[in-house]
């Protein structure tokens, strides 16, 4: 390994993890990253966030916070009632999340620290450079952590000479509601429902986004390897540095906000009625730390852990590896074989859904594209969230029964509800596209490039945490906005039908009458809405062609002129495409019943006013 890419491994404080077990075949083969990608495809005994959480807290040698460490029990007692605990509860978290994020910095700020900047001139700019960034980092997260421990010690009522520790992990794993249990023979209330739906889902990415991050890691030690042979460069090195960093950084925000559901749920009056009642002083506090952290699964500071984390072959199932690695180039009839394979579902991996469009007119192809994406046949449905069979729910069953300012109010969030369970659409979507990718290569990856395989496992965890962020809020919509738009709790799941426009829209603006059309809200939607239109255009079509360059992409890897790496990037390309498109769609529409509504009367009858938002 050179030295430049050393330091970046440094920076990382990688390759501290117990070595991979030998597996006693060739050591050309790509055992290896077999049994790395392995713990990927089969459970593992410890969760994968668990573990990457406690790599994260892990007591390290050189200087680390001080401080008093205080447990969340005992945090508690400061509370003299259930709000206030509830904000304890929230600072607390914040503490351990900041903390993680420091200690994490300084494994790189300590790596670097070591290293002199010598050799020549672009080696050294490297190493000065990214010595300086660590270095910022560094002292950006001491002030946030300085700024969670002193939150805490108000909330506590310290006087601010010491400043607390905490001693509790946050919670990782799965969260069991018991709703039945609390709510015998009745239905659970509203609020409570919500987020024992959603909290399954949260955990679910919580867990995707610790897989992609460790094998991000696992790519990264891979890479070392590779550099100094002479298959990987150091830019590519330097790509999967920082997608490790960004991708730790996402898993900490989602466990965070998986604790603080998981509090929100907790503390809800209706629960508390029921699981603290008759629970006084520190037996109430005893009750809220177990509800909030489950005995005997979330480990506390002082508990004995391995300090590098369990060893691959302890944290893995080594069930079924896999097809092996092929390795040597394959011919593009294979290729194209293993590519339009139906394994994983549904998927147009090697076929465009869109590419029909690309003949017809501007304005007709966008609003096909509309359809595709928003259409009903399309739309995303949760199983198993709400009892009924899904419903369908238009943007009439939504205006029928409001005043003015309740149709815009409806209509708004009407359309917001549809761009949420489109875009858990399209995340499905990417998720097939890029399992079959992960299928490909595992097939026809250089046996010599390992980190590929990983880098296209990471992105496949990646893909599935995005996609589980996107059902839960497609799922908390169903007990928050749906009843706001209905006035009755949801008894089956409603699916948005109503396709939005995107098209041209003729406002007759010269019919509005003087006293109107002067109005600066009027003049400034007349001037916005054909500028909101070309925008929908022009982003048909870069969603026309990057799914043309994925395409592209996946022809030349069949000949063997692309690489891995290119068909990633424009898988996820046009992912981007089509979310931006929906976010533009929606800005489009509710501009469009903004102006309907303010330049109409408010007499006008419902067909009519429906005819002024939506393309019959």
């Amino acid at each position: 390994m050179n030295f430049s890419t050393f330091l970046l491994f440094a920076a990382l404080g990688l390759g501290q993890s117990a070595p991979l077990p030998a597996t006693g075949e060739d050591p050309n083969a790509s055992s290896v990253s077999e049994q790395q990608l392995v713990r990927l495809a089969n459970p593992r005994r410890r969760s994968a966030a668990r573990e990457l959480l406690a790599e994260m807290l892990r007591p390290r040698d050189e200087a680390v916070p001080q401080g008093r460490l205080v447990s969340l029990g005992e945090a508690l007692r400061a509370g003299t009632s259930l709000p206030a605990k509830q904000q304890i509860v929230s600072t607390y978290w914040s503490l351990v999340i900041a903390e993680a994020k420091l200690l994490t910095a300084l494994d790189s700020s300590t790596g670097l620290g070591n290293l002199a900047a010598d050799g020549d001139e672009q080696t050294a700019a490297l190493v000065r450079h990214v010595q300086a960034d660590a270095e910022a980092q560094e002292h950006s997260l001491r002030v946030d952590f300085l700024a969670a421990q002193y939150a805490l010690a108000q909330r506590l009522g310290w006087s601010g000479d010491v400043l607390p520790i905490a001693a509790d992990r946050p919670h990782v794993g799965a969260y069991l509601s018991r709703l039945e249990t609390l709510f015998p023979g009745t239905a659970p209330p509203l609020p409570a429902r919500k987020i024992a739906a959603v909290l399954p889902l949260r955990a679910t990415a919580m867990d995707r986004l610790a897989e992609s991050c460790l094998a991000a890691r696992d790519a990264l030690n891979e890479a070392s390897s590779e550099v100094a042979g002479g298959q990987t460069g150091e830019q590519e090195t330097l790509d999967l540095m920082q997608r490790t960093q960004g991708c730790e950084s996402a898993f900490l925000e989602a466990v965070a906000r998986y604790n603080g559901e998981i509090a929100a749920y907790v503390f809800l009056p209706e629960i508390a009625q029921r699981t603290l009642a008759g629970a006084y002083g520190e037996s109430q506090e005893t009750t809220i730390v177990n509800m909030l952290i489950p005995p005997a699964e979330e480990p506390t500071r002082s508990a004995a852990t391995p300090e590098n984390g369990d060893s691959l072959e302890d944290r893995t199932e080594l069930a079924t590896a896999g097809p092996p690695f092929i390795g040597d180039p394959q011919t593009a009839a294979l290729k194209r074989t293993i590519l339009r394979r139906a394994d994983y579902g549904a998927s147009d991996i090697s076929a465009g859904r869109y590419q029909h469009m690309v003949q017809r007119k501007a304005v007709e192809g966008a609003q096909l594209l509309a359809v595709e994406l928003f259409g009903s046949a399309n739309a995303y449905v949760a199983d198993g969230v709400l009892s009924g069979s899904p419903r369908p729910l238009t943007l009439e069953d939504c205006v029928r029964s409001q005043d003015p300012l309740g149709k815009l109010t409806a209509i708004r969030e009407y359309w917001i509800l549809a761009a949420r369970q489109a875009k858990a659409q399209v995340f499905q979507n990417q998720l097939a596209r890029l399992k079959e990718l992960e299928f490909v290569a595992r097939q026809f990856g250089p046996p010599e490039e390992n980190s590929i395989m990983l880098l296209v496992a990471s992105d496949v965890q990646r893909a599935a945490a995005e996609l589980a962020e996107a059902e839960a809020e497609a799922v908390e919509d169903q007990f928050v906005a749906i009843p706001r738009l209905l006035g009755e709790p949801p008894q089956a799941w409603q699916f948005m039908a109503t396709n939005p426009h995107a098209g041209e829209y003729n406002m007759k603006f010269d019919r509005q009458p003087p006293e109107i059309a002067s109005q600066p809200e009027i003049q400034l939607l007349h001037q916005s809405l054909p500028l909101l239109h070309q925008a929908i255009l022009s982003r048909t079509r870069a969603v026309l062609e990057s799914e043309a360059a994925r395409l592209a992409s996946v022809d030349a890897f069949t000949r063997g002129d692309n690489s891995i790496q290119a068909l990633l990037a424009a898988t996820k390309a046009q992912t981007s495409e089509e979310l931006r498109l929906i976010n533009d769609t929606v800005r489009y529409n509710r501009a469009i019943a903004e102006y309907a509504l303010s330049v109409s009367p408010s007499n006008l009858s419902l067909e009519r006013l429906l005819g002024a938002l939506i393309l019959r």
